[in-house]
């Protein structure tokens, strides 16, 4: 629990200024509302000076300086915790006349709240302004301008002329014995009576406290030794999973046939050891409510698949993303050992969905997915270094539905720039352009992306019903999605900073699969778009 001390210290023209100390420093700015009287004038934002202390100034209106009187009251607006030292007049004062203060400081209740009143009786309709004095020094400025009804009945004025003052923790926790007096600020003038106040209950609680503190500390000190023994018996536990690894042994099926010996077949516990000592341990950031979800497509060399990881983690540490290696891919070469990869990254997710087309693949992942927006990296694809940030940049962009990427091969020149439809026939916008044509360094809209890098709103995706689950292709199964979403009025957007660097594509293309899904697709494309439909694709 934060502990709040503060005041006003002085009012300078119409600049009011003071300062809270907070204990334990919030972690942000704080705000201060000023009043007059209960009048709500505004509010202050602050932020520390160091040390828990924040500092504060507020201009008063202008229209305040009217000849009247004007108290004023600031309080920490988070919490509607009144400061100390927190009433100051603001009024007319006439030098020629001298008035004279009458009254008493009553008593200091067991709760350490200071009681008393003041008047003056030559001019009952004006309020005393004091200063409250602890040990000699001025430890607070109030307003005696409260009701005391045993005052207006002993026949003095209206009986507006009382006051309270809670003594500030600070001040309550002190060991010794205080004296409180008051006086009037503007004269000096001393109330009747002294008062000395120590509060037993504070003091004992404060050595408790600190007690307690002790207390924690040991706790603590337990705890953290458990902890050791826990990451010892964690250790001991993954050596055992290493030690029975070796008991079970996955069989590679080769181009001659399947294996005939033990030296054919390659046990977990080296395949384990060859992952955890040959790359270094990271983390992504724990993410419970994602607004983003990332499937990296296994696939290519481990030493590629875990640099593309590398390269995402570098990117994501100011943003709420769920990172998943999607296995199971049916086009792109086998990943070996690639399930093995959370062992030493943590808060990364794995999930193989084999055997399944790319339409169904791509369902399956966001049906998975917690993050409103899902992006796709396929095997070997390093996103470019400000990926991830014009990925976030089109989150509150609704009528963007899917976002094409600017694919780059491995010999510097684009291999796309998205995906564009003339009549019945699909061509990649860029391909073999220099990366830095000025054609393709800007936004654009386009009519599908590829499947080296995209995204896709899930709200989008999962009113349109989902991909296509009958190509066999994931270009055209993406493409199909894509033109869908556009006959239904949705945008597909090409970005230049949502980027990619690319492997050389694989020579495994299925000539028989490929021209199928190019039948079906011409028949989507006649289906969805007529030749006056002005959102058809361009002829």
């Amino acid at each position: 629990m934060a502990l709040y001390n503060g005041k006003i210290e002085a009012i300078t023209g119409r600049v009011i200024s003071g300062k809270i100390v907070i204990t334990p420093p919030p972690p942000g700015p704080v705000t201060v509302d000023i009043f007059d009287s209960e009048t709500y004038l505004g509010a202050v934002v602050t932020t520390a000076a160091g040390d828990g202390v924040y500092p504060f100034e507020y201009l008063l209106p202008a229209a305040l300086l009217d000849g009247a009187l004007h108290s004023f009251a600031a309080r920490i607006g988070e919490d509607g915790i009144d400061l100390h030292n927190n009433a100051h007049l603001l009024g007319p004062t006439d030098p020629a006349f001298v008035r004279k203060c009458v009254g008493w400081l009553e008593l200091v209740s067991e709760n350490g709240v200071v009681t008393g009143w003041a008047w003056y009786p030559d001019h009952p309709t004006a309020r005393v302004e004091l200063e409250i004095l602890v040990d000699g020094a001025v430890a607070a400025t109030l307003i005696a301008d409260r009701l005391r009804q045993d005052v207006l009945n002993a026949g003095h004025g209206d009986g507006k002329y009382g006051f309270s003052w809670p003594l500030p923790f600070a001040l309550l926790i002190q060991p010794h014995s205080m004296t409180i007096t008051a006086r009037d600020k503007q004269t000096g003038t001393a109330l009747t009576n002294e008062l000395s106040f120590r509060q037993e209950f504070a003091t004992d609680a404060v050595r408790r406290i600190g007690e307690l503190e002790s207390d924690i500390r040991l706790l603590n000190a337990s705890l953290s030794k458990l902890s050791a023994t826990r990451a010892r018996d964690q250790a001991d536990a993954a050596n055992l999973f290493k030690i029975i690894g070796e008991f079970f042994s996955t069989l590679a099926a080769s181009d001659t046939g399947p294996v005939t010996s033990l030296q054919d077949m390659r046990l977990l516990r080296p395949a384990i050891a060859e992952v955890t000592s040959g790359f270094t341990p990271f983390a992504f950031r724990p993410s419970h409510h994602p607004a983003l979800t990332i499937f990296v497509d296994v696939g290519g060399p481990i030493a590629g698949l875990y640099t593309t990881l590398q390269n995402l983690a570098a990117q994501l540490l100011a943003y709420d993303a769920e990172i998943c290696l999607l296995d199971g891919n049916p086009l792109g070469p086998p990943c070996e050992d690639a399930a093995l990869l959370p062992l030493i990254i943590q808060n990364l997710r794995y999930v193989c969905l084999a055997s399944l087309s790319p339409g169904a693949r791509y369902n399956r992942a966001m049906a998975l997915a917690a993050g409103g927006l899902v992006m796709f990296v396929g095997p070997g694809v390093q996103p470019g270094p400000a990926c991830i940030g014009a990925l976030a940049s089109i989150l509150p962009v609704a009528p963007i539905a899917a976002l094409a990427a600017k694919i780059i091969g491995p010999d510097g020149y684009l291999r796309s720039a998205g995906v564009e439809q003339r009549g019945m026939a699909a061509s990649l916008r860029g391909a073999a352009s220099p990366a830095d044509t000025p054609g393709f360094a800007v936004p654009a809209m386009v009519d599908a992306a590829t499947p080296e890098l995209f995204a896709v709103r899930a709200a989008c995706w999962s009113q349109h019903g989902g991909f296509d689950e009958a190509y066999a292709t994931p270009a055209f199964a993406l493409a199909a999605f894509c033109l869908a979403l556009r006959a239904e009025g949705q945008t597909v957007q090409y970005s230049p900073a949502f980027s990619a660097q690319a492997p050389a594509l694989p020579d495994m293309t299925d000539i028989a699969s490929q021209r199928a899904d190019e039948h079906r697709l011409r028949e989507r494309i006649a289906a969805y778009f007529t030749p006056d439909d002005p959102s058809a694709p361009a002829a």
